[in-house]
């Protein structure tokens, strides 16, 4: 086409692909974007098991707190009806029936505290919040 400019000094600079493992590669899901997720899931189960991930996962990657480097999540039920915009009933009654078939475990908690949740089953990666100087 008339008018383009064509570069003269163009260098074309190949290199061979890394052989070095990536570095730890993650998806950015903040909390906007969970509720958005979860409001948009057909059924409770699913939203509440996908909230419930969100945060566990988010502990395992923290370094410091109660729940540092573990796959747990702490949620109130008012919290979960929040952010899966459905009825408090409907998500304790989704707990329960994830709690039937294994896949969310609750932990022992003291009166009037918040619910802790285990996902037996996600496998928790070793790697996953140990400080650098840990692993040297």
């Amino acid at each position: 086409m008339p008018g383009q400019l064509i570069p003269v000094d163009l260098e074309v600079v190949m290199e061979e692909p890394s052989t070095a493992p990536p570095k730890r590669l993650f998806a950015l899901m903040t909390r906007d974007r969970v509720e958005q997720l979860a409001r948009a899931m057909p059924d409770g189960q699913s939203a509440v098991l996908a909230c419930l991930l969100w945060q566990a996962s988010l502990h395992e990657r923290m370094r410091r707190g109660p729940f540092a480097g573990r796959l747990l999540a702490s949620m109130s039920g008012p919290k979960l009806a929040t952010m899966t915009g459905r009825e408090l009933r409907t998500v304790r009654h989704s707990l329960s029936r994830l709690a039937a078939k294994g896949l969310v475990l609750k932990e022992k908690t003291s009166a009037g505290r918040k619910n802790i949740y285990r996902l037996p089953f996600i496998h928790q990666d070793p790697k996953v919040g140990v400080s650098d100087t840990e692993t040297s």
